[in-house]
């Protein structure tokens, strides 16, 4: 202290500690050449070879260890502890860097926070100030791109081994967990809570991951939730997606606007668009489809390319795999075959009784969408080779080999057509149009007796023009007998 003027309250231990100081006060300073150039700098601790070494005029920092905050000159308010922590630090002011290395390239930016060792190493280096509003805890959190003049990004908090480690421009993000967020370069507004959560992201935004994997694979992808571990795990440029749920969308590469909610949820799916699967494991298996909407546990479960299907309760529509157009709504109702398409299926084969307010279905029958009106030719000739039968339900699907011996037999006698009769008769008529017969399986057979009903109105009209000819007889032969 031998340039000392009017300071007052210092302390100095060391070869060269505070050997410039002339005004400044209540400074500590231990360590060769620590403090060494202050000047006017007060209320400064300086404790270790080198630390605080240039400071001149800066006041209120503390440098602890070796070269720590070694060449601040004016800044202020700062606190550096560890080797070379803050190492280059000119005239940032606020700043709190704890760890071998940490901040150490900072040169003026302001109010940031790096504990860890090498936390936030390539912070700016330019020499324009500014607050950079930055927090990192952890080894190499927030390190930086190794080009410190690039590492603009403000407003980052990172938490964890790496996390946030390269960089450069982005601004407004959360990681939390060793490597979340971990080659995030340029994205905005991201939040990653989870080891490796988001850790590939380099350019995505606004995507909000929180679970163990949680959207690893991300990278440029923006707009994405994954909740869960491994939700959105492949993700890599698909947008707009959310996933909640253990590996929820894990497979997801670039699907958009695709929402899952339960474990294993859509976890197959690929490059689908615009599916919404809801309960554990629905749509498990869908690869590409897209526009499904499926809610129930294990609901479409075998689905992969089938399109714009909707699937409502607990195995619904569970043998889908390839159809397309088809609704299946009721806890294990399933469709005519795996590949059916444009079907509607309402409940499972235990349902008894279908019940509306109204008796019928209306559909389209506008004179203005048809061509080629004709009078039927098929009634009463048609009508009289169909066998009306009464009989009681064996379902094969009641029997665990799938074939029946007996023992099931329904209590109940039912009344109605058998399908292979149904379908000798149309094909007799050469009139399959007629389709009698539902064969989308032709493993199980199904009846339609709605398209009977013009047929039956023509039988009708028949009969009425037989009794016409009958009764204009009866009143002749009555009249010759008078």
């Amino acid at each position: 202290m031998q340039a000392n003027t009017d300071g007052a309250e210092n302390i100095s231990i060391g070869q060269g500690a505070m050997k410039s100081n002339l005004t400044g006060g209540q400074n500590i300073s231990i360590g060769t050449n620590a403090l060494s150039a202050n000047t006017t700098g007060i209320v400064n601790i300086a404790l270790g070879l080198g630390a605080l070494s240039n400071n001149t005029t800066g006041g209120f920092n503390i440098g602890i260890s070796t070269g720590a905050l070694g060449e601040n000159t004016t800044g202020q308010m700062n606190i550096g502890i560890g080797k070379d922590a803050m190492l280059k630090n000119k005239s940032g002011t606020d700043n709190v860097s704890i760890g071998h290395e940490a901040l150490n390239s900072n040169v003026s930016k302001s109010q940031q926070v790096a504990i860890g060792v090498k936390s936030m190493f390539y912070a700016n280096n330019s020499n324009e100030g500014g607050s950079s509003r930055n927090t990192a805890i952890g080894y190499s959190s927030l390190r930086g791109s190794t080009n410190p003049a690039a590492n603009t990004g403000t407003s980052n908090t990172a938490i964890g081994f790496e996390s946030m480690l390269n960089n450069s421009t982005g601004y407004s993000n959360v990681a939390v967990g060793s490597s979340s967020l971990a080659s995030n370069s340029s994205g905005i507004d991201n939040i990653a809570i989870g080891i490796n959560s988001l850790g590939s992201n380099s350019t995505g935004s606004r995507n909000s991951a929180l679970g163990s994997g949680a959207m690893q694979n991300n990278s440029v992808g923006n707009d994405n939730t994954g909740i869960g571990n491994g939700a959105l795990f492949e993700n890599k440029d698909g947008s707009r997606n959310t996933g909640i749920g253990n590996e929820a969308l894990r497979l997801n590469t670039t699907g958009v606007n695709n929402t899952a909610l339960g474990a294993n949820a859509l976890s197959s799916n690929t490059t689908g668009n615009s599916n919404i699967a809801i309960g554990y494991q629905a749509n498990l298996r869908n690869t590409t489809g897209g526009g499904n909407v499926v809610v129930g546990t294990v609901a479409m479960e075998l689905n992969t390319t089938g399109n714009d299907n909707v699937a409502i309760g607990n195995v619904a529509g569970s043998t889908n795999t390839t159809g397309i157009n088809n609704v299946f709504l009721g806890t294990y109702a399933k469709g005519s075959s795996p590949s059916v398409s444009n079907e509607v299926t309402l409940g499972n084969d235990k349902i008894t009784a279908l019940r509306a307010n109204v008796t019928s279905i209306t559909s389209l029958s506008d004179a203005r969408d048809k061509k080629n009106i004709q009078d039927l030719n098929l009634g009463l000739n048609f009508i009289q080779t169909l066998k009306p039968r009464s009989f009681q339900w064996d379902k094969r699907e009641w029997y665990p080999s799938n074939t029946s011996d007996g023992s099931k037999i329904a209590k109940t006698v039912t009344a109605g057509f058998i399908a292979q009769e149904l379908d000798a008769s149309q094909q007799s008529f050469q009139a399959d149009w007629l389709n009698l017969v539902y064969k989308s399986n032709p493993e199980k057979l199904e009846a339609n007796y709605g398209n009977l009903i013009p047929v039956l109105v023509k039988s009708i009209q028949e009969l009425l023009e037989e009794q016409k000819k009958l009764l204009k007889r009866i009143e002749q032969l009555e009249n010759k007998t008078k």
